[in-house]
């Protein structure tokens, strides 16, 4: 049985939530995981086989933490400021590559690039058809996944804030107008590409191609 951890920031936004979830979701399918989850970075690392983190308040100086004697792997997604997270550890961008990282310093420890955006199955398995007008969907809340996946699907178009949101509409092909960017690590969402979705598989493969090493 594998032991995971996951720290995540359950204070800002809720996409670090819906990345992790869904992360959470397809590694429960490969092997037999026992989880954890923190809303801070509070745990012993020695305690764990994989640790997840995907929240922008951990710093550098915890990350490096892990590098010795911790035998485990260290996930990091990050599309804010990847220039934290340590070599050696996997590093998680499903936006277009921010500066740095065509470098090469994360060529072989990287998951980069909009074929590993995490989406939800909701989405991914959604066609779109149109019909319905524009729709704004930058400030419905209440709704669920199911909803605003059957939303996207149904509209001639959607506007979107350019997080997670922007990428979600992607991978439904629905096309979109993406003019609101409520933080920096937003801006290259706004660039329009497609998305198959398939990117939190290709995620967990290399997740438990790594740890089948370790």
């Amino acid at each position: 049985m594998y032991r995971a951890l996951f720290v995540v920031d359950q204070e800002n936004g809720r996409g670090h939530q819906i990345r992790s979830q869904c992360l959470w979701d397809e590694l429960a399918t490969r092997e037999d995981w026992q989880f954890s989850e923190s809303g801070v970075y509070q745990q012993d690392p020695s305690d764990f086989d994989l640790v997840i983190v995907d929240d922008y308040r951990v710093t550098r100086k915890q990350l490096e933490a892990f590098s010795s004697p911790w035998p485990g792997l260290l996930v990091v997604v990050d599309d804010y400021q990847p220039a934290r997270v340590p070599s050696w550890a996997l590093l998680v961008n499903g936006t277009f590559l921010p500066p740095g990282c065509h470098s090469g310093r994360y060529s072989h420890n990287a998951c980069l690039g909009p074929n590993y955006a995490i989406i939800r199955r909701e989405f991914r398995e959604i066609g779109w058809h149109g019909g319905s007008g524009q729709v704004d969907l930058r400030n419905v809340y209440g709704l669920s996944a199911t909803e605003l996946a059957r939303l996207m699907a149904a509209a001639d178009s959607v506007t979107v804030a350019g997080g997670m949101r922007c990428q979600e509409a992607a991978c439904v092909g629905v096309p979109e107008i993406n003019v609101v960017v409520e933080s920096d690590n937003q801006v290259g969402n706004r660039k329009a590409w497609p998305i198959d979705g398939l990117g939190v598989y290709r995620v967990a493969d290399e997740i438990m191609r790594r740890l089948s090493k370790l």
